[in-house]
This record gives C-alpha cells, sequence and structure tokens, in this order.
C-alpha cells in the first residue's frame, strides 16, 4: 500500500486530521501529490506548498500511522 492510497482509505472528519486528509484528497485528485517514500519526501512536499505548523503536524502523525500499518502487513 502507498501512501497516497492509505490517504485515499482515509475518512474525512470534522478535525484537523480530516481537513489534513481531505486537502491531500484533493492534491491527489489533482495529480500534484508526488509518490512519497519517506517523510522527508513528504515533508518536503508540505514545505514547497507553505503548509501551516498544524497541516504539517497531522502529516506527520499521519506518515506514522501509515508506516506502523505498512510494517505490520509485512
Amino acid at each position: 500500500m502507498t501512501f497516497k492510497e492509505y490517504i485515499q482509505s482515509a475518512r474525512v472528519t470534522s478535525t484537523p486530521r480530516g481537513d489534513y486528509i481531505a486537502d491531500t484528497k484533493t492534491l491527489i485528485n489533482a495529480g500534484v501529490f508526488p509518490a512519497v517514500d519517506s517523510w522527508a519526501d513528504l515533508y518536503g512536499f508540505m514545505m514547497r506548498r507553505r503548509a501551516c505548523p498544524e497541516a504539517i503536524e497531522e502529516g506527520r502523525k499521519l506518515w506514522r500511522q501509515y508506516k506502523s500499518k505498512v510494517s505490520e502487513a509485512a
């Protein structure tokens, strides 16, 4: 499972996490969200897009959850 697939399967809620997921899904659907293979890739993309600190924090949390889920599946 890729990070994009992980985000696409996530549910959007009325929380900061949900806002991050919704924004990221929009970027994926627009074809501008890159393939990310590490937190450094995701962080770099977010910095280039001038993401707010709250979005970066939610991205970091989701990345950790994604990596944990991928590790469990392996």
